[in-house]
């Protein structure tokens, strides 16, 4: 809890390389890594109710200093998704007493050293009403980002961004219910993977959508049917001669 080591597997080596450690002499939770197309490599982590990351330009072998993402408190885990073309993007929610439960976006582009802010949900004026939470994101291949996200009590949202003019279209895909991590992906073709917790069916189970590029969202489909309660949702896909989603959750 109070250090963050990574390890590195080339393509053909048999084992991971030593661990370096990337921070350490905190308490600090929820990280995160992901690599940037240029090879970049970032680490972001949740710290004094702040998103933090640190990124290392050789491969891991050291680190620059810490940088906070944005002013915003921090609510739930952070999480990274590169794009094509060397840029890094990080989703986020926030919380505290002023401009809690919105749904945030930043992207660092390649050279740069700070993330430029999104905010996906500027109409949100108070921390009570439409409580957005839990985002997750990713990047198609024609790099563009999305990110998906719960409003507590009324649905599944997306957004994703505009190539053109940079704005944010966003949409609801369901309404009802909702119960911790909402999960996308994308796949090499540019298909959309999207799974949640809702309590649609009478009781809290594991749902999934998906959307072919260019195309309207298929779904959504009811996954289990048992009377636990189902939540916090993961997501993967695989793309050979067909394209599959791979969801697990708790």
């Amino acid at each position: 809890r109070d250090s963050f080591k990574v390890s590195r597997k080339d393509p053909n080596a048999t084992a991971w390389s030593n661990p370096v450690t990337v921070i350490s002499g905190k308490f600090r939770v929820r990280p995160d890594i992901a690599v940037t197309s240029t090879g970049r490599v970032f680490v972001v982590w949740d710290e004094d109710s702040r998103y933090r990351y640190r990124y290392s330009d050789n491969r891991g072998d050291s680190w620059s200093g810490t940088a906070i993402v944005s002013d915003d408190t921090s609510a739930g885990r952070p999480l990274l998704a590169p794009d094509y073309q060397g840029s890094m993007w990080i989703g986020y929610g926030t919380s505290g007493n002023r401009g809690a439960g919105h749904i945030k976006a930043g992207q660092m582009v390649a050279g740069a050293t700070s993330f430029s802010i999104y905010d996906l949900t500027p109409e949100k004026t108070d921390k009570t009403s439409n409580y957005y939470a839990d985002p997750t994101i990713t990047v198609l291949p024609n790099n563009i980002p999305v990110v998906a996200w719960r409003d507590v009590e009324r649905g599944i949202y997306y957004a994703q961004r505009d190539p053109d003019t940079g704005n944010w279209q966003r949409s609801r895909l369901v309404g009802g219910n909702s119960y911790g991590t909402v999960a996308i992906t994308s796949d090499r073709d540019g298909n959309m993977h999207l799974g949640w917790s809702s309590d649609n069916s009478g009781r809290y189970e594991f749902w999934y959508a998906f959307k072919p590029f260019n195309q309207n969202w298929q779904g959504p489909i009811q996954i289990t049917n048992d009377a636990d309660l189902q939540a916090n949702v993961s997501i993967s896909q695989t793309s050979v001669d067909y394209a599959y989603g791979h969801m697990v959750g708790e």
